[in-house]
């Protein structure tokens, strides 16, 4: 269970990251 959640997490820092990266 932890690890899944690092992953989903991890996975969606990058996501975030590149959505602010062409947001902004």
């Amino acid at each position: 269970s932890m690890a899944m959640e690092s992953a989903k997490e991890t996975r969606y820092c990058a996501v975030c990251n590149d959505y602010a990266s062409g947001y902004h």
